[in-house]
């Protein structure tokens, strides 16, 4: 592991790897999501001491999720405290999330992510920045790889997080294709160079200590999960981060081949394309048709892909969320009927 030994040798880490992935342009603005813990703390020094280098505009934002009380609140005055201190500028958003959450039918880790992911576009469209930055560091990236195995995945699974990509909104807010990026600085650091950036620069950030409890389960995979897999292999995180970035580089060729097919796809077409990246192309098609940022499931995709390779005049598949898959006149086609307000 990489140590930094100064906050100047940190920054410029995190510089270069900003260049390496065109996490911005030269005068871009960026929101920085803060809540005050050591990872969005550093974060936010490191952006607001590249301001000169980069010609950077920065907000900073938090948002208030009304879980914790009083040191809920606490964090968000300390978060404006230190922006107003650095001259930054600072929005706060809120919102009683374990109340919404209940009246969503959602959990209140899932509530509180999307009504975050909202506000901070929200900040983002009213200042008219084209990205925001969190804090997602080398660790989160192992944790996330580690997730998704747990739970089975293909390659894009195995890609876990991205140092940019564009933000996918949900609930109330909907799908959005002109949402603004989602930009992660940290990915090339681990948390115990965060940590030690915070001693070197002087920074006090605030605990969260929701975040030591093991019932959720990806703090049960950053507890107890990676811990035991570092008596293995003590670079364990970095082994996962070189199998993430192969894993999207894989993905991104295959998802290239993908693209450039036609659609709807034709049988024959089907049949001759090696099987991912026929996956990828009726996948491409379905969020085509429905609209969903939902993907479809590893065996429905095998459905309408045995539905081809044995098509001679007909057939048909029945998919999730009232849609079909048919073979007709040479053509495989998913026809989607939206479900009505009241129909079963």
């Amino acid at each position: 592991m990489r140590e930094m030994h100064t906050v100047n040798g940190f920054v410029q880490r995190t510089a270069a790897f900003a260049r390496a992935h065109a996490l911005w342009k030269d005068g871009d603005g960026i929101v920085i999501a803060c809540s005050g813990g050591p990872d969005s703390l550093a974060l936010a020094d490191v952006l607001q001491r590249m301001q000169g280098m980069f010609h950077l505009r920065l907000v900073l934002a938090h948002f208030e999720h009304g879980i914790r009380g009083e040191a809920s609140r606490d964090d968000a005055r300390f978060v404006e405290s230190w922006a107003r201190g650095k001259g930054v500028p600072f929005e706060l958003g809120a919102a009683d999330i374990p109340s919404l959450a209940e009246a969503d039918g959602q959990s209140v880790e899932t509530e509180a992510r999307v009504r975050r992911y909202a506000f901070l576009e929200r900040v983002r469209e009213a200042y008219g920045f084209s990205a925001i930055a969190t804090a997602h560091h080398a660790d989160d990236q192992a944790e996330t790889v580690l997730l998704h195995l747990l739970r089975g995945t293909g390659t894009a699974g195995l890609a876990g997080i991205r140092p940019k990509s564009r933000l996918q909104l949900a609930g109330r807010d909907g799908k959005r294709p002109d949402a603004g990026y989602l930009i992660r600085p940290f990915l090339g650091v681990t948390k115990k160079e965060i940590a030690a950036y915070c001693v070197l620069a002087g920074l006090h950030p605030r605990h969260d200590a929701t975040n030591d409890e093991k019932d959720a389960t990806r703090n049960r995979v950053r507890l107890e999960l990676l811990p035991a897999l570092r008596r293995y292999n003590p670079q364990i995180t970095e082994a996962l981060g070189r199998l993430s970035e192969v894993a999207a580089d894989d993905q991104a060729a295959l998802d290239t081949w993908a693209s450039r097919i036609a659609l709807p796809p034709r049988v024959l077409e089907l049949r001759r394309l090696p099987r991912a990246v026929a996956r990828l192309v009726l996948r491409r098609y379905w969020r085509e048709v429905t609209g969903s940022a939902q993907d479809l499931p590893l065996e429905a995709v095998n459905r309408v892909l045995h539905l081809a390779a044995k098509y001679r005049n007909s057939g048909c598949e029945q998919l999730p969320h009232h849609a079909t898959a048919v073979c007709r006149q040479g053509y495989c086609i998913i026809q989607w009927k939206k479900k009505r307000k009241g129909e079963p």
